[in-house]
């Protein structure tokens, strides 16, 4: 055993065939870099999916003991590392000028990134149903992927993601049943609200119309937390997670002080932060295919930019944990405790 035999050195290092140069004869001196870029990210998408299989099979246990969720916050911040790594990487071929792309890009066709089966099995995964997926993207994968790969991705379906696996966890949360506390809550929001609604009718600064769209929100800002304790509201909403896995994530989120929900905050905030780094991600994508290819179709026959822009709106995975912030109050107007809770959540671990 020696350092090149074990990671097989010999092996990866040949497989960088440049395609201009089986085809013509002539490298393209660029294309090297292309390929490694590509190979690169596809070792990452295996890490990241080695350490979300390991977190799906923490959280899909009856019971998920602290030590199983201290292991799920240190995979999900060494996922988001990796993720960070992968936009960062974009910088890398964005040295990648015009010119240097064209030289050896019609040699490619038709192939696409589009095909990469690792970074549609990632989505499904962490929770991006075949069925959420644009129309367009529906028909590239089932045109572009062979009938197998097309079937591993559509299959994935009928298990659970990391989504649905971190919804029922919250659900069954043992902290959640506090009706005085929701009590409370409502009171407070509702003398938040009110209180917005005298300081926006009593500005003066203001002109009627400002005054009206100022109102106006408010009235949406009160809907919107209507939402949360109306069962058949929020079923009609378009909150991916269940209600109850909803007012469990904010519990969290009021009470994260204490040292009992430390750990499932973290949990939540590294979903944010993987959704976070997706989003950026495709934007980062879309606008260097933009800046090398402008409004070119994609190798792959996609709208190039114009279909990546529209995945950074409709494929995020955990929007529901992203949007908690709207439910937040101010610390001095957070319900009080009862004094067995308090103790409870006070505790350390």
């Amino acid at each position: 055993m020696d350092y090149s035999n074990y990671l097989k050195l010999p092996q990866l290092l040949s497989l960088q065939e440049l395609e201009s140069h089986k085809r013509t004869g002539q490298a393209a001196h660029n294309e090297m870099l292309f390929i490694i870029i590509h190979q690169s990210y596809e070792l990452w998408f295996k890490q990241i999916l080695h350490e979300v299989m390991a977190i799906k099979e923490k959280l899909g246990q009856p019971f998920v003991q602290q030590s199983s969720l201290s292991f799920i916050v240190s995979k999900l911040k060494r996922v988001n590392i990796i993720l960070q790594q992968l936009v960062d990487q974009i910088s890398i071929m964005e040295t990648l000028s015009t010119v240097d792309f064209l030289e050896f890009r019609h040699h490619l066709v038709p192939a696409s990134g589009f095909q990469s089966v690792q970074f549609r099995q990632l989505e499904a995964h962490l929770g991006l149903k075949f069925s959420q997926r644009m129309s367009l993207e529906k028909a590239f994968l089932k045109q572009r992927l062979d009938h197998q790969q097309y079937q591993q991705i559509e299959q994935l379906d009928q298990s659970a993601s990391l989504l649905e696996l971190v919804d029922t966890w919250l659900a069954r949360f043992p902290l959640l049943e506090q009706k005085e506390y929701w009590q409370d809550y409502q009171a407070a929001v509702e003398q938040m609200l009110d209180l917005e609604a005298k300081i926006i009718s009593n500005n003066t600064q203001q002109d009627d119309r400002q005054i009206q769209f100022e109102q106006k929100n408010l009235q949406m800002n009160r809907q919107h937390f209507q939402v949360l304790f109306d069962e058949k509201a929020y079923q009609d909403s378009e909150n991916k997670i269940s209600r109850k896995a909803m007012l469990s994530a904010l519990f969290i989120h009021l009470n994260r002080d204490y040292p009992l929900l430390a750990l499932p905050f973290q949990l939540l905030e590294g979903l944010v932060e993987i959704d976070e780094w997706l989003t950026l991600w495709r934007q980062r994508h879309a606008l260097m295919v933009q800046r090398i290819l402008g409004n070119k179709v994609g190798t792959g026959g996609s709208s190039g930019h114009h279909y990546l822009g529209e995945t950074v709106k409709k494929n995020r995975i955990f929007a529901d944990f992203f949007n908690l912030t709207s439910f937040l109050l101010p610390q001095n107007q957070l319900p009080k405790l009862n004094a067995e809770l308090k103790e409870l959540l006070a505790k350390e671990i």
